[in-house]
């Protein structure tokens, strides 16, 4: 920088508004919390520079700057006026004061590094402050603030000066009052300690004294609420103080007491004088008056004993009128029980009039009370009865009866009698019902096992005619021609036409659900039946092989739910699985279960039958059933005069390779007589692909429909001993398509490799396709 002769002028702005002239190079005025005029003389430029911590108050000077500018000590005409911020100093701005930016720069910083450091020392003895006012100690926090206040004068910061200003008067008048209170409270420690000193010498007088002094204190010089230990003591102070003043008040009022009591026991007020002595014994006590105590006590006795003998005569009174209406009420017990505890009280005081008096109220008591006895237990044995005919168990009812016809007869209470001669009534026609209910019953299921030996010899019957599997009833319904056709038809074509037709309407039954029936039997005995029936699903998406290929699968879970809030003590679950199905896994509750099936045989399907014990308030049971899809197949028989429906299920059998399988569906002429027309229709379960190895004089009919593809034959004329198997083989769809997908590649590469002249390669591809399909033959 140079150091010729300036050609400004400096001038420190003040927080007044004075100006201050400064004989220093501009830069060394330039402080970030200040505000300067620098005067150019000979370019006659007023310059004011604004430093960026100059607080709002202090700039709002050079919102006048014509004011300010009146007050240079040398006026002279100026013909530009620029307000230079610190952080924006123009180029011509340095030039003119012959400052280079470096310069400046180096300066910024330096006030910058001052003002931090300036502003967290204030910061530091504010913080301080709090904490020190926090903790009452108002002489450190005035000096912190005062020192706070010198930063913030040093900064020029005008705001936070007057801020500490009135803190620090604050802060001291703060300290004046908490010096007053610690004052007052020290008196007040002084004469608690006194007053608890004359309440221990017990004197009454001294301490009610101290007392209005420490009342005085806190009622002109304390602020606070006088404590509750304080007050307690108070309390104390003044109650020894009148104990001292009612102590001879109390030995004149013994006194009269007693002289009351000798004349009330002359008028036989019993109760009033007892009452009056205790509450004059208690005093006595309580003062320790110990000559007053024996007096009273010997009052006491002498009065308790004339009145212990009128209450036993007013009581005994009393407790005969009682007995007298518990009789009425039949209350016999309470009553033998009351006259007992009299009779005692009566006996231990020698009241002779009253013990004879009672002793005959008593018989009275016992007698009433046998008769009723009686009644109870008949009325027990009654309602016993009552809930045997609801448990239909008759004959223990009957028996029960005879005994209570007897007791009621020898202790002659016809009303009983009459209601037991109701009740054998009621019995013996119930009893009739339920023989002829049992009957039925009996007869019922006689019915139905008849019907199910016909059912099993029907189909025992059927294998002369197709292939059982197990677990499957094959059905067959006969009907006479004219019953389904009529007889005016003359040819087989005719016959074999209506056959078609019959077909579409006694079709074998394709169902795709199960259905329940759930029997349970809570803890309290409350019974309940379920039917449900539960859609079948297939399962494929979640049974995927090891080669990433879907298992076409099926699946069905039969769930009993808990209804009750208590516990199931038995329940019977019966589920019908539809014959188009063949169980292959049962699991309970995700649990393999590998043990004996209950099951039978039914038209509807297999029943399956499972008994389960003590299940959970609002727990389940849940058999898991999965299964495979069977080939379902229709035979319609046309003989001379009569046509067989027959109905039957077969099993799809695993092949060794994966998703391939076979079925055998057998067909003989079992009828011992020439079948003129038959038409045989097999449902394919959907999701495969299946071909037919069928007999040459036979070919099949195709078509779709909701179940899967039906495939039909046609006969006509079938002599007695034909026979002949239907074989089908099936792969299952999703590994049928990855099949065509792998072959397809496999044949693309193979004629590509052909197409460039590498016949043994191309031999090679195929060779390889052969070698895959021969695994499906």
């Amino acid at each position: 920088m140079s150091t010729n002769k300036l050609d400004y002028m400096v001038y420190y702005v003040e927080h007044s508004g004075n100006l201050e002239k400064k004989r220093n190079l501009a830069l060394q005025n330039m402080k970030s919390f200040d505000i300067i005029l620098i005067f150019h003389e000979k370019k006659k430029k007023l310059y004011v520079w604004v430093g960026r911590d100059a607080p709002n108050s202090y700039r709002k000077l050079i919102t006048n700057l014509d004011y300010l500018i009146e007050k240079i000590d040398e006026p002279t005409p100026i013909d530009e006026k620029i307000i230079i911020e610190q952080d924006n100093p123009t180029k011509s701005f340095l030039k003119d004061l012959n400052i280079k930016k470096k310069e400046y720069q180096d300066r910024n910083e330096v006030w910058t590094e001052y003002l931090n450091t300036i502003k967290h020392r204030i910061n530091l003895h504010d913080k301080k402050t709090d904490e020190l006012v926090q903790v009452k100690k108002y002489k450190k926090a005035i000096a912190h603030a005062k020192k706070s206040r010198e930063y913030a004068n040093s900064l020029h910061d005008i705001d936070k000066v007057e801020v500490q200003d009135e803190l620090i008067k604050k802060l001291q008048s703060m300290r004046e009052e908490w010096l007053k209170e610690q004052e007052t409270n020290k008196k007040i420690e002084e004469k608690i300690r006194k007053l608890k000193q004359d309440i221990k010498q017990e004197e009454g007088s001294q301490a009610n004294e101290t007392a209005d002094e420490l009342m005085e204190i806190y009622s002109q010089e304390s602020k606070e609420t006088i404590p509750e230990t304080t007050k307690k003591l108070i309390e104390e102070a003044r109650k020894l103080y009148d104990t001292q003043v009612e102590y001879d008040k109390l030995k004149r009022e013994l006194d009269e007491k007693l002289s009351e009591s000798s004349q009330m026991l002359d008028e036989n007020r019993y109760d009033d004088t007892i009452t009056l002595l205790n509450d004059s014994l208690k005093k006595a006590e309580q003062n320790q008056l110990n000559d007053y105590v024996a007096q009273i006590n010997q009052k006491i006795q002498e009065a308790e004993k004339l009145k212990e003998l009128t209450d036993v005569r007013k009581e005994l009174d009393e407790k005969l009128s009682e007995s007298s209406q518990m009789l009425d009420e039949n209350r016999y017990d309470d009553t033998i029980t009351l006259l007992n505890d009299s009779l005692k009280k009566a006996e231990q005081n020698q009241l002779d009039d009253y013990v004879a008096q009672i002793n005959q109220k008593i018989q009275e008591a016992e007698k009433l009370k046998e008769l009723t006895d009686v009644e109870k237990e008949l009325d027990k044995k009654i309602a016993q009865t009552s809930q045997m005919i609801d448990e239909k168990d008759y004959s223990n009812a009957l028996e029960l009866l005879r005994e209570s016809k007897q007791t009621a007869t020898d202790k002659q209470l016809d009303t009983y009698i009459q209601r037991i001669d109701e009740l054998f009534g009621q019995i013996l026609k119930l009893k009739q019902e339920k023989e002829k209910a049992t009957r039925e019953t009996e007869e019922l299921k006689r019915k139905k096992e008849k019907e199910y030996e016909k059912l099993v010899e029907t189909a025992k019957e059927l294998e002369q005619i197709l292939n059982v599997e197990e677990d499957v009833l094959p059905l067959r319904e006969e009907f006479t021609i004219e019953e389904l056709i009529g007889d005016s038809l003359q040819n087989i074509d005719e016959i074999n036409e209506q056959l078609n037709i019959l077909m579409e309407t006694h079709r074998v039954e394709v169902s795709e659900e199960i259905t329940s029936k759930n029997t349970i039997r809570s803890e309290s005995g409350e019974v309940r039946e379920i039917s449900k029936t539960t859609d079948i699903e297939e399962t494929s998406d979640q049974n995927i092989g090891d080669d990433g290929i879907k298992q076409v699968k099926y699946s069905v879970d039969s769930i009993l739910d808990n209804p009750f809030d208590e516990t199931i003590e038995e329940a019977i679950i019966e589920d019908i699985i539809p014959y188009n199905f063949e169980i292959k896994e049962i699991k309970i509750d995700d649990e393999p279960y590998e043990d004996d099936l209950n099951k039978n045989l039914t038209k509807e399907g297999l029943e399956i039958q499972w008994q389960f014990h003590n299940i959970e308030p609002k727990g389940k049971v849940k058999v898991t059933y999965d299964l495979h899809r069977r080939i379902s197949r229709t035979i319609i028989l046309s003989t001379e005069n009569q046509i067989n429906i027959i109905k039957n299920h077969s099993n799809l059998k695993p092949l060794n390779a994966t998703g391939l399988y076979d079925a055998i569906l057998k067909f003989s002429n079992g009828l011992n007589q020439q079948i003129s027309g038959a038409v045989i229709e097999d449902i394919v379960p959907m999701l495969y692909v299946y071909s037919i190895k069928e007999p040459d004089d036979m070919p099949s009919g195709e078509r779709e429909n909701k179940n899967g593809a039906l495939v039909k034959w046609q006969l006509n004329d079938i002599p007695v001993d034909y026979s002949n198997v239907y074989e089908y083989q099936l792969i299952e769809i999703y590994r049928y398509e990855q099949l065509k997908i792998k072959v397809n590649k496999l044949a693309e590469e193979a004629f590509k490799i052909l197409e460039k002249g590498h016949i043994p390669d191309s031999l090679k591809q195929y060779k390889e396709i052969k070698k895959i399909l021969a695994k499906y033959q």
